[in-house]
């Protein structure tokens, strides 16, 4: 483990933009000490003769670590070739020459099989043991999400009505999970309904937290989730992990809010909107109001909705609908030439990047990254707002931009 810490510590620094960008946080100290590690734990020769010892002094700790692998077994081919490789090993390994290739694969074969049980699809074999109906096709599991020992929500949904899906996984008097919990330690699992509405899907994964009203972006694949004050700690949950549970079972980014920063947040986009109609439209606030109350909120509606959804409103004659669309055209016309323009002074290598749209490339010129190296220098927070995007697909694209730096 200490010969291994420096490189997985150095990987996890670079994932996260570098030692710039983490400083304040644990991780540097820990890449700075953990060299000594090696060293001071004795990582070596004396923790391998440590392990024969045991090996010898008490043969029964091989039971033991038999029993540590069981649960592990039989997710993963692989992993059970490992496990019974390493036991053999340690079974017939005397000799001092051996004993730091049988440390090295005991560490990699118990990290392996911890990595398997901390796993969601471990959680989701284990019901699938304790819950006979889910193999019997009458429940599915659909999602699943954890934080290892401490707590985890799956998403389950019935195939039968005759079935309740939440009250069938938890059994009699708790019966069921309360088997699964303590398998895993006391890690306590929440049992969510599985929804095909996004929106009802979210509500349920925040439980037991009441909402009072979400709004649902498409685009951004997230969610707005308004609750009241007596329910804002509880949405969110100790150190932000209800809400990070919820979303990760759902797959939508969910943003927790109090009715007051609901109102602040509704009152600055409205503010933006009617800036936005006012300078694009060349028209008056009063105007613009009407359109946002409509339910306008950008140039593209406005341009190309259906005009007989225009001509509904009572405020506009048909004369006054044709001739804001036309000048919406015109605006948005005018943004493409200007968009082309500062994409022309990106350079060929960015350009050419994988995973990269128009849009992208225009977002990134408008923030001053013209470069491969300027996107390889970003955090993944930083891409993430400048594109609009979330972390996972920032992440991948900062990897990308770099990957040149390692291939030269």
């Amino acid at each position: 483990m200490c010969k291994r810490g420096p490189t997985v510590a150095a990987e996890a620094l670079e994932v996260v933009g570098g030692n710039g960008y983490v400083e304040d946080s644990g991780l540097p100290r820990l890449y700075r000490e953990l060299p000594v590690y090696s060293i001071w734990e004795g990582a070596g020769n004396v923790m391998c003769l440590d392990v024969q010892r045991a090996l010898q002094r008490s043969p029964e700790v091989l039971d033991a670590l038999d029993a540590e692998f069981a649960p592990a077994r039989g997710a993963d081919p692989r992993l059970d070739r490992q496990i019974a490789a390493v036991l053999d090993l340690a079974r017939t390994s005397n000799q001092e020459a051996g004993l730091r290739r049988l440390s090295r694969e005991l560490v990699i074969t118990v990290q392996a099989a911890l990595l398997v049980r901390h796993a969601p699809g471990f959680m989701i074999e284990l019901f699938r043991l304790e819950v006979p109906e889910i193999e019997q096709g009458l429940l599915e599991i659909k999602s699943c999400a954890r934080e290892p020992g401490v707590r985890a929500k799956i998403a389950v949904i019935s195939h039968d009505r005759r079935v309740d899906p939440i009250g069938t996984c938890v059994g009699i008097r708790g019966s069921r999970v309360n088997a699964v919990t303590n398998e895993l330690g006391g890690e306590r699992v929440d049992i969510v309904l599985w929804s095909e509405d996004p929106a009802q899907f979210v509500i349920g994964a925040l439980a037991p937290a009441n909402v009072q009203s979400i709004v649902v972006d498409e685009e951004k694949h997230a969610m707005d989730v308004v609750v009241d004050e007596e329910n804002l700690a509880l949405a969110i949950g100790r150190t932000g992990q209800n809400v990070r549970l919820a979303s990760e079972l759902t797959g939508w980014a969910i943003n927790i809010m109090s009715a007051e920063e609901s109102e602040a947040r509704t009152s600055q986009e409205t503010e933006s909107m009617r800036r936005l109609f006012v300078e694009k439209l060349d028209v008056d606030q009063e105007v613009a109001d009407i359109l946002i109350s409509e339910g306008f909120t950008s140039l593209e509606e406005l341009a190309y909705v259906p005009i007989n959804e225009m001509l509904d409103i009572e405020a506009f004659d048909e004369d006054t609908v044709n001739e804001l669309r036309e000048r919406a055209r015109d605006a948005l016309l005018t943004q493409e030439i200007v968009r082309e323009q500062r994409v022309d002074d990106v350079e060929v290598d960015l350009k050419s990047m994988d995973g990269l749209s128009a849009e992208d490339l225009s977002l990134l010129a408008d923030a001053g990254v013209l470069t491969r190296d300027d996107l390889a220098d970003l955090a993944t927070d930083e891409l993430a707002a400048i594109i609009h995007s979330d972390d996972v697909r920032a992440a991948d694209l900062i990897l990308k931009a770099r990957a040149h730096w390692f291939n030269a």
